[in-house]
Parts: structure tokens; C-alpha cells; sequence
């Protein structure tokens, strides 16, 4: 299930939106935390395992493909949400750029390294001199270039320069910078660590210093999900690596859907399982710092009921706490099966919603849909007469009809 991007163009939710990724171990931690024993009893869906449940919620396989990540998107017009897909092919070869700030490896700033194959069937692991890697580092960003820290521009004081010097000097200047410039990036791009066909590890002591190299044997300990990696020398850990999502379209896919509850979304640029929502609750928590939304599919208010609840990163609050505001104008009543839904009455089943967040039809839908099997009939029987407004134990019959019963 899911939408994929489009390889030929850049998908509108990339275009204007607050956007943030969420790692897999922030991932874990949220699902931790949410989908509790306490929610599931809260929802009254029975025989739901939580444990299970949160084993699929944190999968990071699926048949071919990793699970490296979850991105979302908000902008005034929609909501998007979903996963970071990568080969398993790639995803296990261990190339591509990972991060690290351990002052062994380098500066003891978050710097950028680059893993690759060798001609003789090993790994290689190459320093770049590349600042400012983060864990978001898959998301489009669009605009102008822009200068750090203010630096003026000097560009009259070295024309002047420039002119004062003789053909001979300059051409003698030019090449004095070439070189420079080529020393520099050779000590920027040295060879940090690499690995042999038969397994062994080297590091690289050096760290590029007047070109030399002197290799020490160490042990590099890869993360089961190939997303990290520690580095051991004496049985001392030296730092460690973490793997960054390929920013080429063509190394990783993304998979979600975008719900669109304005109307500045041409139609033309929906993908497949984009979607017009109605919103009956949008709501940043403070506390957990966690964004959840109630819609149903449609325009009218009445269609099939959906939740989606993510967490948001400390530096996207103040800019996320403007966004239910936003929603304000666009929040309708949930009519579903004859009841009625609004205010306090989506707060009070807001167990219930969350148990249908898009991270169960991604992740964990034949769990759930297992669990309330037993409950067709029940849920038939209070479609029929329970949604008058008397209905006690509407959560588990809601849920029994947002699945289809």
C-alpha cells in the first residue's frame, strides 16, 4: 500500500512544506511510548498483542526492501506521511555516506564519510572534509545558495590585487593555489578505515597527514540493520558511524499517502494514493511532542475514518504549534454510520483513532484486522442500532466498521 514518488518530476509534497524525517530508533522510541497495553485496552479492541504489535510497528524489512526511515510533510493544503524504502541489494552492500563526530576519525564535528567498494572485493572508507550531515539529510530543499556566518565580499580588494601584480606573479600565485588546493583535498578525502576480502579491518592512524598512511588492525562491528557501525581497536570502541539515506531518487523509494484537505493541490500532480480528507481533529501535543490528525476520506464529512499520529522533533515545535490554527477552517464534524463526532467527542475516542493511524495499514494491518475478526457481528449489529447516540462501547464497533464489517 502506499504511493511511490515520481522519478520524473518533484512530488508537490516536497515543494513549500515544513518537513522533518524520523529515524528509525526515534521511530522505536515513539512506538514505544504510544502503543502501550494501556492504549490498546483504551481502544476496546481485545486480543491484541501489544507486544506484536509493536514488533511490526518497528520492522525494518519488507520482502526486498529496507525501511530506513519515515518522512512527513505539512503544509497548509495537506498532510503527507509515510516510509524511505531502499533495495536490500544496496542497503546491504554498507556503500554510501554515513556520519560521524568522533574527533578519532576526524574534527569532532558531524562530518561526512563515504563508503565504497574496492577493485579487490573489499570496503573502503573515505573521508570527505563535508560538514553539516544530519539525519534528514534525504529530504529537498529548495532556494538560493546562501553565505555562512556573513562573510563580506572582497571581490574589489582582489581585482585591485590583481592589477598590482605582474603576468609572471599572478601565473606563479594561480599555481601556488592549485596546489594548495589540491593538498588540502587530498588530506580532506584520506582513506579512514577499510576492509579486506578476508574480513579483516585496518584503520588508517595518519588521518591523512602529509599524505601518509599507517594501518592498524581493528574490528568493525555492522548494526543488524546495517544502519550503524562501531569501530573496535584493543576491544576499545574508538567511535561510531551512522548510515545516511541515499539522496538519489533512483537508491531509495518513498512510500505513504498524501491527504489533501485544501484547494491549492492541482489534481494533476496527485499521485495514486494521494487523497482528498475531511479533518475533524488536528492537534500538536506540547507534552509528547506528537502531531495527530482525525480525517475521512472524502469531501463530505461521512466517508471512512483514518488517524495519523507522528512524532515531531524539538527544533519543528514552534513552527508546528501554528499549524491547528491553520486547520481551523477546514475541521468538520464526523458523521459516520449516523453519529455525529465533534470537539471532545474525537478527544474521547482518541485511543481508538490512533489504533487506525496510517502506521497500522503500513505496518501492522492483518494484526489488527486479526484481532477484531471476532467482532463482526457485534460491529454489524451496532452499525444497525447502536450509532443512535446510546451506544456505550462505541469505540470497538466503530473500529469493527472503519475495517469493512
Amino acid at each position: 500500500m502506499g504511493c511511490g514518488e515520481s522519478k520524473e518530476r518533484t512530488p508537490f509534497r516536497e515543494k513549500d512544506s515544513i518537513s522533518w524525517n524520523i529515524t528509525n530508533s526515534q521511530w522505536k522510541a515513539h512506538v514505544e511510548k504510544t502503543y502501550t497495553r494501556e492504549l490498546v485496552e483504551a481502544s476496546g479492541i481485545e486480543k491484541i498483542n501489544d507486544v506484536e504489535l509493536r514488533q511490526q510497528l518497528e520492522e525494518t524489512k519488507v520482502k526486498n526492501e529496507y525501511v530506513v526511515g519515515r518522512s512527513i510533510y505539512v503544509h497548509d493544503d495537506f498532510v503527507s506521511w509515510g516510509r524511505i524504502l531502499v533495495k536490500d541489494s544496496l542497503w546491504e552492500s554498507y556503500e554510501g555516506t554515513w556520519i560521524n563526530n568522533d574527533v578519532v576519525f576526524g574534527s569532532g564535528a558531524e562530518e561526512e564519510f563515504v563508503v565504497e567498494r574496492t577493485p579487490g572485493g573489499g570496503l573502503v572508507c573515505k573521508a570527505t572534509g563535508k560538514r553539516g550531515a544530519r539525519d534528514d539529510v534525504y529530504l529537498a530543499f529548495h532556494g538560493a545558495a546562501f553565505r555562512l556566518g556573513g562573510d563580506s565580499d572582497d571581490e574589489d580588494e582582489v581585482k585591485t590585487t590583481e592589477k598590482e601584480m605582474t603576468p609572471e606573479e599572478k601565473k606563479a600565485a594561480e599555481q601556488a593555489k592549485k596546489e594548495a588546493e589540491e593538498l588540502a583535498k587530498r588530506k580532506k578525502e584520506y582513506p579512514v578505515w577499510r576492509r579486506n576480502k578476508d574480513g579483516s579491518a585496518e584503520l588508517n592512524v595518519s588521518r591523512g597527514i602529509d599524505d601518509a598512511e599507517d594501518w592498524q588492525a581493528i574490528v568493525l562491528k555492522f548494526d543488524s540493520d546495517y544502519a550503524g557501525l562501531t569501530i573496535l581497536k584493543d576491544d576499545q570502541k574508538l567511535g561510531y558511524f551512522k548510515r545516511q539515506i541515499p539522496t538519489d531518487r533512483a537508491d531509495r523509494r518513498w512510500e505513504g499517502q498524501d491527504l489533501v484537505f485544501g484547494d491549492n493541490i492541482d489534481r494533476n500532480q496527485f499521485d495514486k494514493d494521494s487523497k482528498y480528507v475531511c479533518l475533524h481533529m488536528v492537534k500538536v501535543n506540547q507534552e509528547k511532542k506528537m502531531l495527530q490528525i482525525v480525517y475521512s476520506h472524502g469531501r463530505t464529512g461521512k466517508g471512512k475514518p483514518g488517524s495519523l499520529s507522528v512524532p515531531i522533533p524539538p527544533a519543528k515545535m514552534a513552527e508546528m504549534s501554528k499549524f491547528p490554527q491553520k486547520c481551523q477552517p477546514f475541521l468538520q464534524p464526523l458523521i459516520y454510520n449516523g453519529r455525529r463526532y465533534e470537539g471532545d467527542d474525537v478527544m474521547q475516542f482518541i485511543a481508538l483513532w490512533m489504533m487506525m493511524d496510517i502506521a497500522i495499514f503500513i505496518c501492522a494491518y492483518a494484526l489488527v484486522f486479526g484481532a477484531i475478526a471476532g467482532m463482526e457481528a457485534i460491529a454489524a449489529a451496532d452499525a444497525a442500532g447502536a450509532f443512535d447516540g446510546g451506544d456505550e462501547d462505541g469505540g470497538a464497533s466503530l473500529l469493527g466498521a472503519f475495517l469493512g464489517f
